[in-house]
């Protein structure tokens, strides 16, 4: 996304933001605030969506979780996306 966004607004709004799940056509995100959120939500989701079908030719549904949401968010075992191994 740095091609379209600026570094200001990349570490603005997503600076603490982690990626907890990346699955077959979904994304989760999770922001500790409600705010920045809304503000990925309403602004940024379509910058995402770009950047990941720029990665892997394909279309992801977003689902961004804030403060209070992640616990509703189940934990799953993951593969994780790089080995160094």
């Amino acid at each position: 996304m740095e091609g379209d966004l600026t570094s200001t607004t990349l570490s603005t709004w997503f600076d603490d933001a982690e990626a907890l799940s990346l699955e077959a056509d979904r994304l989760v995100l999770y922001t500790p605030t409600g705010f920045k959120r809304d503000i990925i939500v309403s602004r940024y989701v379509p910058h995402i969506q770009k950047a990941l079908r720029e990665l892997f030719s394909a279309d992801f549904e977003i689902t961004v979780l804030a403060e209070g949401e992640r616990a509703f968010f189940p934990a799953r075992r993951t593969i994780p996306l790089i080995s160094l191994s």
